[in-house]
């Protein structure tokens, strides 16, 4: 029996398009007729109307989830309204913004579409009266009137003049901003009461030389600098990969830069490894939407409001941001649940504020947001680190080594830098051959902490179909997709489901190309594996991988 599920189906539809190489999404043929589908699976919001349990916490996860697939939902409506107006489909575009407006009648982006497509259709009568049914919605769900590009656009059309190119362009472009109307508690923008603050929450650069992150901060930079989409960005991989690190990095470079006003800092970590002593948990509440407003307002504020209600002070919050322009990173955002639970309210936040963020899980399934995925370093970046470090610490044993020997430390760790700084402390008490094999064991060692917080969290977090191919990809790594399903562990559909489960938590890297993609595991994940998860392994987990 074939089991489908609409919103598995629908976040395929989304992953494909955004990994499919175009100019603009809403001119690209394929991906217009992903997003139709997208469109016809989307029928309201998640699980309406039924009644499954009392529990709190599922109630508010249920709530954020149906945010979370009507954002998706309503960006791909908003993209095939500006396709079939580009093409001419005018019937079809008006279909697609009437069906933004049945989800949000406040919707203003969606108003001016539908006014556009009616005036190009030879309907000026009817884009005028739309007006006021725009002017008689906004004052009644908003108390607001419109904003000057409706007013603009209606003037437009009352002249006979019909939008041009341009004029639709610049209205896809600002469609964001005017998608999540916020109540203000008055017309006049707040202005921060203390001068910027640049760099006082933000760890200083490091000093050591980094490798192997130019393309990654290139392509970050270039999208934290535009005055426009994507608002929200975030950095994903593994534990100990580098992402606080490159987040630092940009932080101090975009620190001359007018393009952001002021920059806020907050940490979502709850533990850390310290070479010296392993894994200490931190104490510091978890990261939700009242405590992130509350720790933001801190550092944006002189005289936070600290004693208003979280309502008010989400409303001051969002006054700040929407009056100049400030960059905010949120790290170590670990867990699926975290990113559900925050990019819904970081959506409302942005334009002109951007958010960076850094996490162990990909975000990919989150509408509206840009992922930059770091991977290890290659084994020449691993190589030449391996080299300036040496000289930089006067390691002189690694500084008289071989290639060779080198290339041992690359085949046990990989290229994952937090591990390559461990091997590096013990190489000066220790012959290498004996720091790689405790490596390889570690019978509890500090190094034993380390594979912890980088794995047993995502351990957890994966189902049993997961777990499953997880434990037999050290025997299968760099398998094609058709490799993998010859196996016979796993139902094609529960093969599928634990492939996206393992690319989320960054458990596997996908190389290859679109055609036949391969996927492999971390080096370090392989020597986790085969020496440390045998610990963790139920009766039932290791019943169902003989």
């Amino acid at each position: 029996m074939t089991v489908t599920v609409d919103v598995w189906r629908l976040q395929q539809l989304l992953a494909a398009v955004r990994t499919h190489p175009h100019a603009e999404v809403a001119h690209c043929p394929i991906c217009c007729t992903h997003l139709a589908e997208v469109a016809t699976l989307y029928r309201g919001p998640l699980l309406a109307g039924e009644l499954w349990t009392d529990s709190r916490p599922f109630e508010e996860w249920l709530l954020l989830k149906r945010e979370q697939i009507q954002r998706q939902a309503l960006d791909a409506l908003h993209a095939l309204a500006v396709h079939h107006e580009a093409v001419g489909a005018y019937d079809q575009a008006q279909h697609y913004a009437q069906r933004q407006l049945a989800l949000e009648p406040w919707r203003e982006a969606a108003h001016r579409q539908l006014m556009r497509v009616l005036a190009l259709d030879g309907q000026r009568s009817a884009a005028l009266a739309h007006y006021e049914s725009c002017r008689l919605i906004l004052r009644e769900e908003l108390d607001v009137e419109p904003d000057t590009a409706t007013i603009a656009l209606v003037e437009q059309i009352r002249q006979g003049e019909l939008p041009d190119r341009m004029t639709r362009w610049q209205d896809d472009k600002m469609q964001h901003a005017s998608a999540r109307p916020v109540i203000l508690s008055s017309p006049d923008p707040v202005i921060p009461s203390a001068p910027p603050k640049i760099l006082t929450h933000v760890d200083p650069l490091p000093d050591q030389w980094l490798f192997g992150i130019a393309r990654a901060r290139a392509a970050l930079l270039d999208r934290l600098c535009v005055e426009q989409a994507p608002w929200l960005l975030a950095i994903d991989g593994i534990g100990g990969i580098g992402k606080t690190t490159l987040a630092t990095v940009l932080v101090h470079e975009l620190a001359d830069n007018p393009r952001f006003v002021e920059v806020a800092w907050v940490s979502a970590r709850q533990s850390e490894f310290q070479p010296a002593s392993g894994l200490q948990s931190l104490e510091r509440p978890a990261l939700d939407v009242a405590t992130l407003t509350t720790l933001l307002l801190e550092q944006l504020m002189e005289r936070p409001p600290l004693t208003a209600s979280n309502q008010e002070q989400r409303i001051l919050l969002t006054q700040l941001l929407k009056a100049q322009p400030c960059l905010v990173v949120i790290d170590n955002l670990e867990t699926v649940v975290d990113g559900a639970a925050l990019v819904p309210f970081l959506q409302q936040l942005a334009n002109p504020s951007k958010f960076l963020i850094t996490s162990r899980v990909s975000l990919q399934g989150e509408s509206g947001v840009y992922c930059q995925s770091l991977h290890e370093l290659s084994a020449e970046d691993v190589l030449a680190f391996l080299r300036h470090e040496a000289e930089v610490r006067g390691i002189q044993s690694l500084i008289d080594a071989r290639e060779e020997q080198l290339r041992r430390i690359y085949a046990v760790v990989g290229g994952n830098p937090l591990a390559l700084k461990l091997v590096l402390g013990q190489v000066r008490f220790l012959p290498l051959a004996q720091v790689l094999a405790n490596l390889q064991e570690a019978l509890g060692q500090p190094v034993h902490d380390l594979y912890t917080y980088i794995y047993w969290q995502a351990w957890h977090l994966l189902n049993d179909a997961g777990r499953r191919l997880l434990l037999v990809l050290p025997i299968e790594s760099n398998s094609t997709y058709g490799q993998l399903t010859t196996l016979d562990v796993l139902a094609p559909e529960q093969l599928q489901q634990a492939l996206a489960q393992l690319l989320v938590l960054s458990l596997v890297q996908v190389s290859g190309d679109l055609e036949q993609p391969r996927y492999t595991l971390h080096r370090l994940t392989k020597t986790f594996l085969l020496r440390e998860v045998v610990q963790w392994l139920t009766p039932a987990d290791a019943s169902s991988t003989m």
